[in-house]
């Protein structure tokens, strides 16, 4: 029998090490040529962001950029210097948050206590332009964007919008099959003749994880991920080509950002009942949820979501604990703080399916941090599922689609007016006076300060802008007096803007006036220790991003705005023993 078992044991490890080796053979064996077909450029612009040396800055703000991807395809692997459009007089800000940076040494010792990365780099330099900040904020000192309505003249990429960050160059669709090993996993492409995942099989290389120091859980994982539900629907990969393989830096899934919800809700009762205490219901891990609430759907998913339409996004996470770990105050308490922020959500046409799908643009006003997340705007997967610091592998996170028609263009007198672009325009520059904390060099999220209060101040000045700007206008005011369907709209638009600021100064009366926190912003503060006990207390509303979600929830239920909610829980590959924390608040539990 030894001697059975003993030559079972030798089979077994020849087969063991005959698959490892035959894995890293058909990887070596490997034309790349032959999957060209099944990858496409992530954006018609796109490339990597370097800060230059301090002697070797470039003037105006701009910065170099090597191209991924161009619609000039002999500029692809060159560099350019990628620089802001002043001629563009609606996108002026650019300079105006070309700020000295000089670091707080208090707030800096304070952060980096808690292992926070601030870009110490820019210390000391003059007029550092959200471009170069955006480069600064990575260890590395390069990020990965894609760019909107570029204009490549003269050797230099001209942009009015903030670049979007991305991970890598290219991206697949496409299944997990077999079992991992190493950072090496065999995947089946989608094959767009059969709209099967069918297509060739590819080894490629996954990126591995960073660990954090005294982790009590990986943040990410791909642990048996080819037996989730979620892979039967396959997974967008994104990343860049290596000469034998593709290296996957960020994966997303397919099936939580199609236009097919799983729950469909029309009665008012429901919906606000849903926007109260529904949305974070009954988590487990490797849930998702596609929820849509609409007073009438009688129009069909297809006509009131076409393609084309783009809507505000709100966004909130929870949190997560182990089995075994010991209850701090805020468990006691069952308080899970969680993050808020908005975005905007396109409907698109898929571009290897054909499919209508969600395409979601996070504006991440983002306090700096040990996971080194840039306070920016960001895709979908280069924030929820990157591979080193993606959240929906370990914590459940809920975005919901806004459908507004008040937001829609405006045609007054002959002048367009965006409130979509204004409100993405007031992000962008609260963004990049986080990356710089305003020029100290550091934002943080203290006891008396969060995210929610900042992206608020944002949203309230673009409306503050519509409402008490433009609003104000005499041609305006006379405008508004035709009666027209548009006219009557914008009144709605100033209704709003009044809700909305009335529920912001509701629960922020307590920290002064929000006008004047536009301009300095609350999480580039340094406030006195006395100070900062006491604004903890006036701020026991705002400092929770649960009850402003809610709030907002609620102010759209309440005006019967269509809403599309995508909930996603701890999905991706396996992470065993992690419980999934609903976000709460003080006054919401639920």
């Amino acid at each position: 029998m030894p001697n059975r078992l003993s030559a079972l044991i030798v089979f077994l490890l020849l087969i063991s090490s005959s698959l490892h080796a035959g894995l890293f053979e058909q990887m070596n064996a490997q034309n790349p040529a032959d999957f060209a077909a099944y990858y496409k450029s992530i954006g018609e612009w796109g490339g990597q962001i370097i800060l230059p040396p301090l002697a070797k800055r470039l003037p105006g703000g701009s910065v170099p950029m090597l191209v991924f991807s161009s619609p000039n395809r002999e500029l692809i692997g060159r560099f350019v210097k990628l620089a802001w459009n002043r001629s563009d007089k609606d996108e002026n800000w650019f300079d105006e948050l070309s700020v000295d940076v000089n670091f707080d040494p208090a707030t800096q010792a304070f952060g980096e206590r808690a292992g926070c990365r601030f870009p110490t780099i820019l210390d000391g330099w003059k007029k550092v332009s959200p471009l170069e900040s955006l480069a600064a904020n990575r260890s590395e000192g390069t990020i990965e964007v894609i760019l909107k309505n570029a204009v490549y003249r003269d050797g230099t990429l001209y942009i009015s919008q903030e670049p979007l960050q991305v991970n890598g160059s290219h991206v697949c669709l496409a299944r997990f099959k077999g079992k991992a090993e190493g950072n090496l996993r065999t995947i089946v492409h989608y094959n767009p003749a059969t709209r099967k995942f069918d297509g060739p099989e590819e080894v490629i290389t996954i990126m591995p994880r960073k660990a954090r120091p005294n982790e009590d859980a990986p943040n990410t994982s791909v642990e048996q991920i080819e037996d989730t539900g979620l892979n039967s629907g396959g997974w967008y990969l994104y990343g860049k080509k290596l000469k034998k393989s593709f290296l996957v830096k960020a994966i997303e899934p397919r099936l939580p950002l199609l236009l097919s919800p799983t729950k469909c809700l029309d009665q008012p009762g429901d919906i606000k009942d849903f926007a109260r205490n529904g949305v974070f219901a009954d988590l487990k891990p490797g849930l998702f949820r596609k929820t849509y609430s609409a007073r009438s759907q009688t129009e069909g998913i297809a006509r009131e979501w076409p393609v084309g339409g783009r809507h505000l996004l709100i966004h909130l996470f929870g949190w997560r604990k182990t089995a075994n770990q010991k209850p701090g105050a805020m468990d006691l308490l069952n308080l899970v703080t969680g993050h808020f922020a908005f975005g905007f959500a396109e409907v698109v046409k898929d571009r290897f399916t054909g499919e209508p799908r969600w395409d979601i643009e996070y504006k991440q006003v983002y306090g700096h941090n040990r996971e080194e997340v840039v306070s920016g705007s960001m895709k979908w997967h280069a924030y929820m599922g990157n591979l080193r610091r993606g959240w929906m592998y370990s914590i459940p996170v809920a975005d919901t689609v806004l459908k507004i028609n008040e937001l829609e263009p405006y045609n007054i007198n002959g002048q367009a007016i965006r409130p979509m672009r204004g409100l993405e325009r007031e992000l962008e520059k609260m963004m990049a006076k986080y990356r710089t904390g305003s020029g100290s060099g550091c934002s943080m999220v203290r006891p008396d300060v969060s995210c929610v209060q900042d992206s608020h101040c944002a949203l309230y000045s673009a409306l503050d802008q519509l409402t008490n700007g433009i609003g104000k206008r005499p041609e305006v005011i006379a405008w508004q007096k035709s009666g027209s369907a548009d006219a009557k709209r914008f009144a709605s638009l100033i209704s709003l803007g009044n809700a909305v600021e009335k529920t912001i100064t509701s629960f922020g009366n307590a920290q002064g006036n929000w006008k004047d926190f536009v301009q300095t912003p609350f999480g580039t503060r340094n406030p006195g220790k006395v100070k900062a006990v006491v604004n903890a207390l006036l701020a026991i509303k705002t400092v929770f991003p649960r009850a402003a979600h809610d709030h907002l929830l609620q102010l759209s239920a309440s005006r019967e705005y269509p809403m599309w909610t995508i909930l996603t829980c701890q999905i991706g590959g396996v992470i065993p023993g992690l419980i999934p924390q609903k976000p709460t608040s003080l006054i919401m539990h639920k």
